[in-house]
């Protein structure tokens, strides 16, 4: 396989996965929002969800800024290697800003989530607020 026919895979089968993925927000969005409390135990988790982001996103913007040129002056990487990494980091913020509003909406609409990260990083406070916000019955572990 040439490196041209390597990389044209790569990038169709990245297009696939955003048409997909576009896909499942209007599945998701079609469906029913739910009562009036979990509207507002939505709202409660996108608005500290959008706090986090913000933050997080700036330094990770810095960091990525900064590797990019480092990347983009390394004599084996070079100009190709700094865009595609910044590619990368872009479309890797927008994959967790696009999954925020997906859980947001799925816990607004009623719907049960189940979480396949183990927590290792973060801080117990926060599960521990959508935690008593959701209620007992709808936190699962």
């Amino acid at each position: 396989m040439t490196t041209q026919l390597a990389i044209l895979i790569a990038l169709l089968g990245g297009v696939l996965a955003v048409l997909y993925g576009i896909a499942l927000i209007f599945w998701v969005l079609s469906r029913p929002q739910g009562n009036d409390r979990m509207k507002e135990i939505a709202a409660a988790i996108q608005e500290g969800a959008m706090a986090f982001l913000k933050r997080q996103y700036t330094t990770v913007a810095i960091v990525a800024v900064v590797l990019a040129i480092v990347i983009a002056f390394a004599p084996t990487l070079g100009k190709e290697a700094a865009v595609g990494f910044l590619i990368g980091a872009i479309l890797s913020g927008a994959a967790g800003f696009i999954g925020s509003h997906l859980l947001e909406y799925l816990l607004r609409s009623g719907h049960a989530v189940v979480s396949l990260d183990n927590f290792s990083t973060g801080h117990q406070r926060n599960l521990d607020e959508v935690r008593q916000l959701v209620g007992e019955a709808a936190w699962v572990r």
